[in-house]
């Protein structure tokens, strides 16, 4: 089933629309997060995902 889910995913959206959708969701994750160092972890995974 998740081999199946992963196809359909991968052929629906180009790489950088992935990235795109994991960079919104990210920061939307992050600023509900009250932890202070995910901020500071997010900040250098989101310029690798750039």
């Amino acid at each position: 089933m998740k081999d199946m889910i992963a196809k359909i995913i991968k052929g629906m959206f180009t790489e950088g629309v992935l990235k795109e959708i994991f960079i919104v969701v990210g920061d939307f994750l992050v600023e509900s997060s009250k932890n202070k160092l995910d901020d500071k972890i997010w900040a250098s995974v989101k310029k690798k995902l750039i």
